[in-house]
């Protein structure tokens, strides 16, 4: 199974809906707990996998001053490998936690938000070699929730600003990712990561009229080199990305539609020295993805989602006989749930969806591969002043 980077499109889901239901404008206190279940097979003999996942968030604050937020989790990752005989694979472990301390503020008519997250070290940065394998998924995360047990101290602050211009309102906003080191395997001494640090500035523009709201927007990502014991061992290719979103709201139905390319620069792999040859590659190709939400309002406390996206990555530019041939993939996934307000304040969501993600054979894999996977959850949450 190759690596990947997370996405949790679960736990996501509460959170988009519940703002569709009669609550109050600006919810001072919000907690959540949740269980989201991931599995899936190949048709590479006897390859699967499985994850149960429990996060937990909660949050202080309002639309406008102080907002505060944790969130974190558990996760049990279980992995088969397709050899034969081959024993499974799994970690149990807590997660990183995420810490978010924002400002918000109204200045000459723009709305100035100022803060930074955090991401604080409880979980399990340090795997072994048996170990490894149980982080699935890492780069694009359709098939498991959480592709990463953990990494080192990061902080990432940050300024946005949104200025309304009649119909239009225009968004800018930057951020810096200090990324903390830390050690990646138990069993290899000497090999503490520093991660490169991240810049990442974006722009936005968003039009809206009556029902109808459409945005659009580029961001750009640098990305600094990955040093290990002070010398540069790889630096990730630069991401430029652009998107669309459309949003219809003709109550009782709320459609969403949204997509994003990506293109990634070429990465540069360290030459023995430690500096940085000339000689670049893709590791991966650029990406396309689509998604589609619609909502429906069937009762005052019951919103009813149905939900579908896809995938399409491009493979790198290495020949196929070479040992960094990355062929790229394709994904879809279909997905139905809902929300329901118990009781005011008190939430429940659930949502099931099914996954199937194709790759062809590259250096990683001994055939062309199909993975069929299948994603339950299941989330109570509170918001209440």
């Amino acid at each position: 199974m190759k690596s990947t980077r997370s996405r949790t499109g679960a736990a996501l889901l509460l959170g988009a809906t519940v703002l569709l239901l009669p609550l109050p404008a600006a919810a001072n206190s919000f907690f959540s707990l949740g269980e989201q279940y991931s599995g899936y097979k190949s048709n590479q003999s006897r390859e699967k996998g499985s994850q149960f996942y429990t996060p937990v968030a909660a949050s202080v604050g309002s639309e406008g001053g102080l907002f505060a937020g944790l969130a974190s989790g558990y996760a049990v990752s279980t992995y088969r490998p397709p050899e034969p005989g081959a024993p499974d694979v799994t970690v149990s472990t807590m997660l990183d936690t995420k810490l978010s301390l924002f400002y918000t503020a109204t200045l000459g008519g723009a709305c100035v938000r100022v803060g930074s997250t955090f991401n604080l070290p409880t979980g399990m940065s340090a795997l072994s070699a048996k170990q490894r394998p149980a982080e699935m998924d890492r780069e694009f995360g359709d098939l498991v929730d959480v592709t990463n047990f953990g990494e080192g101290t990061n902080a990432s602050p940050g300024l946005a600003v949104t200025l309304p211009l009649d119909a239009f309102t225009l968004g800018l906003g930057g951020s810096f990712h200090v990324k903390g080191a830390y050690d990646p395997t138990t069993d290899v001494a000497n090999d503490d990561v520093d991660p490169g640090d991240e810049v990442l500035g974006k722009v936005s523009l968003r039009w809206s009229g009556g029902h109808t709201k459409i945005s659009a927007g580029i961001k750009y990502q640098y990305i600094g080199a990955d040093k290990v014991g002070g010398q540069m061992v790889y630096k990730e290719g630069n991401e430029l990305s652009a998107n669309a979103y459309l949003e219809y709201t003709p109550r009782p139905w709320f459609v969403f539609l949204e997509g994003a390319y990506n293109n990634r620069e070429k990465g540069r792999n360290a030459s023995g020295s430690g500096d940085l040859p000339v000689d670049e590659f893709a590791r991966y190709g650029d990406d396309l993805y689509l998604k589609a939400t619609v909502q429906y309002l069937a009762t005052a406390s019951l919103v009813l989602v149905v939900e579908g996206n896809g995938r399409w990555a491009q493979g790198n530019n290495y020949p196929h006989d070479s040992a960094f041939y990355d062929s790229g993939r394709s994904s879809w996934q279909a997905e139905a749930g809902f929300v329901y307000q118990v009781f005011p304040g008190i939430f429940v969501s659930g949502s099931v969806s099914y996954q199937q993600v194709r790759e062809a054979v590259d250096a990683t894999l001994v055939e062309d591969t199909t993975y069929n996977g299948l994603k339950g959850s299941l989330h109570v949450a509170t918001i209440f002043k």
